[in-house]
């Protein structure tokens, strides 16, 4: 299993751009010739079931060279988890991810069946102390009974719980909630720069709207590069 939490080489590589699924197919063609192969993947919602053609959509952005995950946040009962998690597979995304309110049990099926050069992240909630907390000790727990090449590592969290989470494993964190100087919030309860976010700790920051509702995406997309050298 190829984890997203192996070390990055580039810059380019941390950027994991959010994609809004509810954007027409000729805006998802524009973004993905704008930055093709650039970022490390481009990330899809659940929004894309809603599509006329979602399938089309996955293979459009992977012509242009981009990796494409999923962020299905799968809550199934054990004995349906893995079948389901397999298929997102074989449909082409590189990364899925499952609900952080998944049983212990849904978790472990999940892992066990994530193809070799692909990986498993869990998706938490933001802004709810204690519902972190028991995401997190269902994903420990889960990773107790899986070998060292299955355990759950890749986490997709809020700005705002970055340090927590580092403080609870060697996790790789997808931070969210990022934004530049002068961007608004919209719907995060917290949000940070992209040089904030690697500060606190963020192995890889999830961009959508910072990039994908500019006039000029392939300028945004340096933007955010640019704020990132500040603290790189």
């Amino acid at each position: 299993m190829s984890e997203i939490s192996s070390q990055p080489k580039t810059p380019e590589e941390r950027i994991i751009v959010t994609v809004d699924a509810e954007d027409d197919f000729l805006q998802m063609r524009h973004l993905a010739m704008d930055l093709g192969s650039r970022a490390r993947a481009f990330k899809l919602g659940q929004g894309l079931l809603l599509q006329d053609k979602p399938w089309a959509l996955v293979q459009l952005l992977r012509s242009q060279g981009a990796a494409v995950d999923l962020d299905a946040k799968y809550e199934e009962d054990p004995d349906q988890m893995g079948s389901i998690v397999l298929k997102a597979f074989k449909r082409g995304f590189e990364h899925v991810s499952v609900a952080s309110a998944a049983q212990v049990d849904a978790l472990v099926r999940a892992a066990e069946v994530v193809p070799e050069g692909h990986g498993l992240f869990v998706s938490l909630p933001s802004a709810n102390s204690e519902l972190l907390t028991r995401s997190m000790d269902n994903v420990m727990a889960a990773n107790t009974e899986l070998p060292d090449d299955r355990k759950i590592m890749e986490v997709m969290c809020n700005v705002h719980d970055i340090e927590r989470i580092k403080g609870m494993g060697d996790f790789a964190v997808i931070a969210t909630g990022i934004r530049l100087p002068g961007d608004v919030p919209d719907d995060h309860p917290f949000v940070a720069t992209p040089a904030e976010a690697l500060a606190a700790g963020a192995d890889y920051l999830a961009v959508g709207r910072s990039i994908t509702q500019k006039n000029d995406r392939a300028a945004a997309f340096e933007q955010i590069l640019e704020n990132m050298a500040t603290y790189l």
